[in-house]
Parts: structure tokens; C-alpha cells; sequence
């Protein structure tokens, strides 16, 4: 493929290292970034990648690195955290933007920026893993095949086995918000617990619950539908948990020092290797559209393991986006088109399930 230059922020992650790997097996050479020196610099030995320490809080440093780059791939989470400073640097650096978030109020922050992008000529896209770009293609490609849909369902099946502290630290820092949806283009709180139903999935029935997904933003700008819906997919005992639990935590992580508290109790020694990921089960998305005439339509998506394709649509993105002349802020399949993911090895989208139960 040839080098391309572009930082990755957040290299020493464990989805930030995934993406590492995968632009260096597709022949890019980018720039490592991170905070920690420590923890960075046996990656970039390993791969053989150059390397910079930034703290975003120190401007001049962060503006010297992006100057040197047309492009930054942040898989630094929480989003919350490091996504604006970044951005607000990219557009006075004229660098153009791209992460892996999946965070709500982030990305609504994120698309009120679309102006300044466009006056600045750099391309921001969030949410190019597999949260929200698999989601988002798949909700785009079935908005298409009916007329005037005016409700949305999404709902996601993560492969099993343990999350990335990344990622759960990413879910605390959401409880605060509650479980969101969209209404009428607005967005709401709504009763996760009152959503609970069981729905079909390629492999069979699974329990979801409605959760703040970043698709009620991405999916919103790509659709046009005004009333949208996000779920996740558990077993009985974890959505039994969830749907008691989250009214509580939503209340007690609004208190920034129990979110620190638990964030601080997340493990950081995970033990998932490439190998062990391309072991677990695939992931999978479930979409349905409806409009006031009572038509439906419904697709499924299934993916190798989440984290791995985050990886590969990362990179993948990240090379489209400087392959194109885009500007603004874009969602994922309204800057690539609703069949980026077929792209992706082992992506297979569906359009009939035998049997498939209606759902209300």
C-alpha cells in the first residue's frame, strides 16, 4: 500500500496496538503517540514505527506533532476525554480527524463542528471501529430500500468475552447520560428496563436492551430518520443486572469522584491476544426501518470479532479519507458509502433469516 502519514493517538491501547498491527501488515509506517513513554516505547520497537510523547494539555507540542501529519487516528478512550482537544488543534492545524468512539454527547459535540471543518478543509469522522461503522453502514444500506423510513432499530451483538479496559471505562464515564434514544430528531431519556425484549440474531434469539449508542448520532446524519432506537445485546443474567443496576449507576457516576473510583479499578493486564479474538464468536448488527405506511425492512451484519474489526476499519478508513478530498464532519458510511463494511474480511450482510419473528 505504501507509507501514508498519519499519528495514531492512543498506540499503547489495546485497541490502539490492534490498529498499530494492522497498518503496519498493510504496509503504512504511522506515527505513534501516546502519554506514556513507557508504555509506548516497546511497541514501537516491536514494529519498528516512530514514536512521540504528547500531553494534550501542552498545545504547542500537540500542534508541532499534527503539522508534521495530514492525518490523526485518536483510539484514545474515553472519548470525553481527548477527543475535543484534539480536534480543536486539527482545525487549527489543518489536520484531518478520525477516531473510534462510540460516545453519544461526544459525537454530538463532534457534529456541531461541521462548519469549522469545512471552513478549515480537513475531513472529521467519527466512530470508525466496528461502534459506529458497521452499525452505521448497515442502517444506511436499509434506510435505502423502503421509502421515507421514519423509525430506526439498531441493535449490536459483541462477540463474547472481556472488554478492553478501555472500553469499560468508556461505559462509566456514559452512565451519567442515561439511555438515550431519538425522538422527533430530539434526543431523550428513556426507561432501558420498559425496552427489554428478545430478538433474532443470525445464531438465534438473544435478550437486548436499549443503550446510548453513538448511532443515534452517526445514524441520524446518515438516515435523515428522525426517531431512533439503539440496543445491546446480553444474557438473561447480565440484562436481569443491567436493567436493575443502570438507574443506580446513572445516578452515582453523575459524581466524578466514584467514576474515577471505578475507573481506577478497571485492570489494565487483559490477556486477549490476536489469536484468542480471531478465536470468539463473530460479531453481528441487527437493523430494521420502518415508515407511517407499515412497511419494514431488516438486514443483519456479521463481522469477525468486534476489536479486530475496529483494527481493520480503522485503517481502512484512515486510507480512504486521504485517498479523497473530504471536508466536514461525516459519519462513517455517509463519507465511504453504505458498503465500506463489505470491505472488511469476513463481513457478511443478510437480508433474510428463516424464520425471523416479527418484533414490535
Amino acid at each position: 500500500m505504501g507509507n501514508i502519514s498519519f499519528m495514531l493517538y492512543g498506540a499503547y491501547g489495546f485497541t490502539g496496538e490492534l490498529i498499530a498491527e494492522a497498518a503496519v501488515r498493510r504496509g503504512h509506517t504511522p506515527l505513534l503517540a501516546s502519554r506514556s513513554l513507557e508504555k509506548l516505547a516497546p511497541i514501537a520497537e516491536r514494529l519498528n514505527l516512530e514514536m512521540v510523547v504528547l500531553e494534550l494539555e501542552d498545545r504547542d507540542r500537540l500542534h508541532n506533532a499534527l503539522k508534521a501529519v495530514d492525518l490523526i487516528l485518536n483510539a484514545a478512550g474515553p472519548f470525553v476525554h481527548t477527543a475535543m482537544p484534539i480536534i480543536q488543534a486539527c482545525l487549527e492545524t489543518g489536520t484531518s480527524y478520525l477516531d473510534v468512539s462510540g460516545e453519544v454527547m461526544v459525537m454530538e459535540q463532534i457534529f456541531a463542528l461541521d462548519q469549522q471543518a469545512q471552513e478549515a478543509g480537513i475531513a472529521i469522522i467519527p466512530g470508525v471501529g466496528f461502534n459506529v461503522l458497521a452499525s452505521d453502514c448497515l442502517a444506511l444500506y436499509a434506510a435505502e430500500q423502503i421509502e421515507n423510513p421514519t423509525q430506526l432499530e439498531i441493535a449490536t451483538l459483541w462477540a463474547t468475552g472481556e472488554m478492553s479496559p478501555g472500553t469499560t471505562r468508556t461505559m462509566i464515564e456514559g452512565f451519567p447520560s442515561g439511555t438515550l434514544a431519538r425522538r422527533a430528531g430530539q434526543l431523550v431519556r428513556i426507561n432501558a428496563r420498559k425496552g427489554r425484549r428478545q430478538q433474532r440474531f443470525l445464531d438465534g434469539v438473544h435478550p437486548i436492551l436499549p443503550v446510548s449508542i453513538g448511532d443515534l448520532v452517526t445514524a441520524y446524519r446518515s438516515t435523515r430518520i428522525p426517531n431512533i432506537t439503539t440496543y445491546t445485546a446480553f444474557n438473561d443474567q447480565i440484562a436481569d443486572f443491567y436493567g436493575l443496576a443502570q438507574p443506580i449507576l446513572s445516578r452515582l457516576f453523575r459524581f466524578e469522584f466514584f467514576r474515577r473510583m471505578a475507573s481506577d479499578r478497571v485492570k489494565n493486564d487483559i490477556q486477549l491476544s490476536e489469536a484468542h479474538l480471531r478465536e470468539r464468536k463473530p460479531s453481528q448488527v441487527w437493523v430494521s426501518v420502518r415508515n407511517e405506511k407499515g412497511a419494514q425492512y431488516q438486514a443483519w451484519l456479521e463481522t469477525i470479532d468486534s476489536y479486530l474489526f475496529t483494527a481493520e476499519a480503522a485503517v481502512l478508513s484512515v486510507e480512504k479519507v486521504l485517498a479523497q478530498s473530504l471536508t466536514g464532519v461525516l459519519s462513517p458510511a455517509e463519507a465511504f458509502s453504505a458498503d465500506v463494511v463489505m470491505e472488511i474480511p469476513g463481513s457478511r450482510r443478510v437480508d433474510q433469516v428463516e424464520n425471523v419473528q416479527a418484533t414490535e
